[in-house]
């Protein structure tokens, strides 16, 4: 079954789907997301933010620092519990937007592109 299929079943089975024009349709999951980069001095950076919708082509994710810029290659890691059974999932993507807010709110919102995504099921966490 591939991603986008489980995807599918997951918003069969109660996940609230974003319906808008996008060519790929965007579920709202919500969750803590943990992501890795390198700075531009080589340094592993790590941080975690709150997953706001994902798709098959990507995540769209805030969080409460500095993201890294746009264009950023970085991993990331998040539990999908939209399958009857929570999975882990692992992706690759790139950074394309960064929305910082202001000063009063705080924090700060990214989208990323998807390279690479795959799901381990529990029992292999």
């Amino acid at each position: 079954m591939s991603i986008l299929q489980k995807f599918e079943l997951a918003a069969a089975s109660g996940v609230d789907v974003v319906n808008d024009r996008r060519k790929n349709k965007r579920y709202r999951i919500g969750g803590a997301v943990s992501f890795h980069w390198r700075d531009e001095m080589g340094r592993e950076r790590r941080d975690t933010g709150r997953l706001r919708n994902l798709s098959t082509a990507g995540l769209f994710i805030d969080t409460h620092v500095d993201p890294p810029p746009a264009g950023t290659e970085l991993n990331l890691e998040f539990d999908f519990d939209g399958l009857k059974r929570s999975v882990l999932v692992k992706a690759k993507g790139r950074i394309t937007r960064v929305e910082s807010a202001g000063a009063a709110e705080q924090s700060s919102s990214f989208a990323v592109v998807t390279i690479r995504m795959r799901l381990q099921e529990p029992s292999a966490i």
